[in-house]
This record gives C-alpha cells, sequence and structure tokens, in this order.
C-alpha cells in the first residue's frame, strides 16, 4: 500500500463556507494513509476567509498540494475536468469542501481498488447530517450487477466517495456539464459501456447537507437540469425513451414535492 500513488481532486467556490472547508481539509492531510498530492481548484473568486484555510491549513502544512484558479465561477463539472487535466497520478479521490472524510478512508479504498482491479470506480456508504433533522445514512449498491441495474433510475455513487481510474474517466471525456447531475450523467455513460464499478458498505464520508438541502432540491433550476439529464442518457448513452421518461417523471415528481413532504420521502425512501 505504501507505493500506491494517488491524487486528491477538491473543489471550492464563493459559496462554500469556509469552517466546514476547513473540516474537510483537516480529514484529508489527517488520513491513515497520506495522498501522494492534493489539487485543488477555485472556482472564480472566493472570500478572505476561504483564502486563509488554502493558505493556512492547507499550503502551510502539505508541501504535495497544488492550487490552481478559474478566473471566473464555471461550475462544478469544468472545475472537476479541469483539476483532472492537473493530476499526475492514476487514481484520483474525490473530496467535496464541505464533507468530512473517515480517517481510514483512503486506506479502505487503496484495499478496495487492489482487491478489485477489474472495476474503475470505487464508492462507499455516506452519513448526511444538519444541524437539526440529527444524522442518517445513505446507502448504495455494493455489486457492480446491482450497480448497473440501480444506475438506470439513480446515481449509484455518494460522488463525495468516489475513487476512480483518471483514464477510465477521461477516455468518456469527464464529466458532462449537467447542473449538479454531472456526476451521475459520467457514471450512466461509464457503466453503459462496460465500466464496473464498488461500493464498500461502510461509512466513510460525513457529509453536511445544511439546513436547507429539501428547499435546494427543487425549483425550475432543477426541472432543467432533470431534463437535461434524461436527454443526455436517451441521446449519449443509448437509453430507452420509455426509461427516461418514466425516471424523469418520478424523479421530478419529488423534486416539485412540497417540503414537509419531500422531507418524509427523503427519510422514508430515499435514506436508510
Amino acid at each position: 500500500m505504501k507505493d500506491f500513488k494517488f491524487s486528491v481532486l477538491i473543489c471550492v467556490y464563493a459559496g462554500d463556507d469556509a469552517r466546514f472547508f476547513k473540516m474537510a481539509i483537516e480529514s484529508i492531510l489527517e488520513n491513515s494513509v497520506a495522498a501522494t498530492e492534493i489539487i485543488l481548484v477555485i472556482d472564480g473568486p472566493i472570500g478572505q476567509e476561504i483564502e486563509n484555510v488554502i493558505s493556512r491549513d492547507l499550503l502551510e502544512q502539505c508541501e504535495r498540494a497544488k492550487v490552481f484558479r478559474l478566473e471566473k465561477n464555471s461550475g462544478l463539472a469544468k472545475a472537476l475536468n479541469y483539476g483532472l487535466s492537473k493530476c499526475s497520478y492514476d487514481w484520483v479521490f474525490r473530496a467535496d469542501a464541505d464533507d468530512i472524510n473517515m480517517i481510514n478512508r483512503f486506506e479502505t479504498q487503496i484495499n478496495d481498488i487492489l482487491s478489485n482491479p477489474d472495476c474503475d470506480i470505487f464508492g462507499s456508504y455516506i452519513t448526511e447530517y444538519d444541524d437539526f433533522q440529527g444524522e442518517y445514512v445513505r446507502s448504495v449498491p455494493e455489486s457492480d450487477k446491482k450497480i448497473s441495474n440501480f444506475v438506470r433510475w439513480r446515481s449509484p455513487f455518494n460522488h463525495m466517495t468516489v475513487a476512480y481510474n483518471r483514464a477510465a474517466v477521461l477516455r468518456f471525456g469527464g464529466y458532462p456539464d449537467i447542473f449538479r447531475k454531472e456526476d451521475y450523467a459520467l457514471w450512466r455513460m461509464m457503466i453503459g459501456h462496460g465500466i464496473k464499478g464498488y461500493n464498500n458498505s461502510l461509512v466513510l464520508v460525513r457529509a453536511y447537507v445544511g439546513n436547507g438541502m429539501h428547499e435546494r432540491r427543487g425549483g425550475l433550476c432543477y426541472l432543467k437540469s432533470e431534463f437535461q439529464l434524461q436527454k443526455f442518457f436517451y441521446a449519449v448513452c443509448k437509453e430507452k425513451f420509455v426509461i427516461c421518461a418514466c425516471a424523469g417523471i418520478v424523479r421530478i415528481s419529488i423534486f416539485m414535492m412540497p417540503v414537509v413532504l419531500k422531507k418524509f420521502v427523503y427519510k422514508n425512501f430515499l435514506r436508510n
């Protein structure tokens, strides 16, 4: 394991909270296996608090960190694709700017990679938490067969937990530029072309979802992005029209629910 080299890719933008960003950086640096390099992409102008975290908590603490800046906010897909072009190693571990990586995350996923040489995408369970609703697990299908069935209806990976083969991702052009669904579109495209995946049933990341998660997951932006997503599945992934239509209607129905009902559905049906 000591010879396994990997990049950690993380993006930050002005809308991120400096407090959670600091905890996310600390959780990367304190992991039981050190990243060979950390690639941070700054997506447009940011405030001084986030700048302070970058200089004091990342660059002063880790000589393996590399920081790249985009002049204007370009969105997550473009920022990640830019970051991928700067990664030096075959394996890339994603990390979010407001989530806490468990201390054994990298070690666990390296073992998963070495134990499953036919897979190119690895993820895990997460816990989601906010200030009032407590903490609950978001499970995902573990075996490649279950992932292949699941991906037609929902994203089979928790993005902030994913480690992937960089060459496999670049072979498909990286992340499609679809608002808040760039990762789901990428997994669907890759799995549809025979790329295999695996999810560990351990919780390897604690994700802060904020108190307005259910309110944010709705509205016209989500409606448009869902239409783009299903159009992408139909045109690029060659999915059957009836599957795209049914999946889109169900997903849009959930997004457009009243907040109280949406919370109930998420807690009782979409989370464990």
